[in-house]
């Protein structure tokens, strides 16, 4: 159970990844063809391409449960343009059984725990955060109430910020804004435009995301894009929507950046971003500032925007097809038990000293989990000569040379060092690890396999 819900989990932060290439490619592509849409028209899509990549693996999960016949067909078609399996996707739910040498622990088991202590590691920092957020909210001064909307004054806080984090909508204003009574108005029409346009209720959505996938970049780089595009979609809806003088808002926007500190408190929807993976903020205020002057081109707007938002479809669909039925398919076609790991005997000191040679054939079973058990020594053979130990053997189950008995072997030497060689193959074996002989998609137990073990001074 715990394998199957870390494989999913993994799979998802792996679609997280694909969606997120699929972004940047897609928006570098728009902007070298000159079909770039308005930030509004790029934020809707962003959002919806979100949405997928976590929506698209839970309907899957649904058409596996209601329609198996239809899943299955989905994943042979997934599998077509695929040569063979890939390797990275059918491995994995394998590598995850494998046992580790530390604690005879499983890889997925390791991995469980660092993913529930990187769980529990960003609980600690965002309970930290959202302490001191509700520590600053209660020393503030409420200015205005309105629509449930409480606007509050603050001397800790440096820029203007709205937060739903502590279950009421609050916009908190630094007291420093109150020197211009026209940034202190365009500030508050600028977080009432992100209580507009949803923006809190998708950073509660990050910050979960952020909370559960913590050690993966890529839910980094979509909070940081979610965080710039929503802050670019409001800049445009006041200037081109509520008739904001462009040059009046940037003067706003420069002031608002000119006010921060570095100590200042991380704080959801500032009027400047907080950070950025591969531009500092100067850079992100500057491309703020450029675009209130920009005259972007709206002819045929709405046909870019859908052609945008197929190719976004079909990518995140086939995307999720590869990565949640590859292995499927690749399980449902492999039957038979599978080796995954094998150790080799130690030589035993005594046969190394007196140049014994041989060979130690062993039977057990693989059982569901691909570990061995009922180990037994089905034959063995051991003798200063491995050609001397094999020939007799060799004979013996020649039908015309059955007249060979074990008279022959002890004359030859072989009886003085027999099962010399046991001790060390029983031991290599019990550390051997298969992937389990599937039955239906079941892992069933494999009994009779055989290995044969030998022992040569000469490799």
């Amino acid at each position: 159970m715990i394998t199957m819900l870390l494989s999913i989990y993994l799979k998802l932060n792996m679609l997280l990844a694909l969606s997120w290439i699929l972004w940047v490619v897609t928006a570098k592509s728009a902007q070298w063809l000159h079909l770039d849409i308005r930030e509004q028209g790029k934020l809707r899509l962003a959002r919806a391409l979100f949405l997928a990549s976590l929506g698209l693996p839970m309907l899957l999960g649904m058409l596996a449960l209601l329609a198996p016949a239809l899943y299955v067909t989905l994943a042979a078609i997934t599998a077509q343009p695929v040569a063979g399996e890939m390797l990275v996707l059918a491995g994995l739910d394998r590598g995850l059984q494998q046992s580790l040498p530390v604690a005879q622990w499983s890889l997925g088991t390791l991995l469980a725990l660092l993913a529930v202590l990187s769980i529990v590691g960003s609980a600690v920092v965002f309970a930290r955060r959202w302490l001191a957020l509700k520590k600053l909210v209660d020393q503030a001064s409420v200015w205005k109430s309105r629509h449930r909307i409480r606007i509050l004054l603050s001397e800790q806080a440096d820029t203007p910020f709205s937060t739903l984090v502590l279950g009421s909508r609050h916009i908190v204003m630094p007291y420093s804004l109150l020197a211009s009574y026209e940034n202190f108005r365009m500030a508050i029409k600028h977080e009432l435009q992100h209580l507009r346009n949803g923006d809190l209720g998708w950073v509660i959505l990050m910050e979960m995301i952020r909370l559960l996938c913590s050690w993966n970049p890529f839910a980094w780089m979509w909070r940081n894009e979610f965080d710039c595009l929503q802050e670019f979609a409001c800049d445009e809806v006041l200037v081109n929507e509520r008739r904001l003088g462009s040059q009046t808002y940037g003067h706003c926007l420069l002031a608002v950046a000119a006010s921060m500190s570095r100590n200042r408190l991380p704080a959801i929807s500032n009027m400047v971003p907080k950070f950025s993976l591969w531009r500092d903020a100067q850079s992100q205020l500057k491309r703020r500032v450029l675009m209130l002057y920009s005259n972007r081109n709206n002819r045929f707007s709405t046909l870019k925007s859908l052609v945008w938002a197929l190719v976004l479809s079909a990518g995140v669909s086939g995307a999720t097809l590869l990565v949640f039925t590859q292995h499927s398919q690749a399980q449902e076609a492999r039957r038979e038990y599978l080796p995954l790991i094998t150790v080799s005997p130690r030589y035993p000191a005594q046969a190394l000293q007196n140049g014994v040679e041989g060979w130690v054939q062993v039977e057990f079973t693989v059982d569901v989990r691909g570990n061995v058990q009922d180990v037994t020594v089905v034959d063995h053979c051991a003798s200063s000569n491995l050609d001397d130990c094999l020939a007799p053997r060799a004979r013996v189950a020649d039908p015309g040379a059955r007249t060979q008995d074990l008279e022959e072997i002890e004359e030859m030497g072989m009886e003085e060092y027999s099962g010399v060689f046991n001790e060390a193959s029983l031991a290599a074996v019990s550390q051997f690890t298969f992937e389990p002989r599937l039955d239906g998609g079941q892992a069933v137990e494999t009994p009779g396999v055989q290995y044969v073990f030998k022992f040569s001074l000469r490799d």
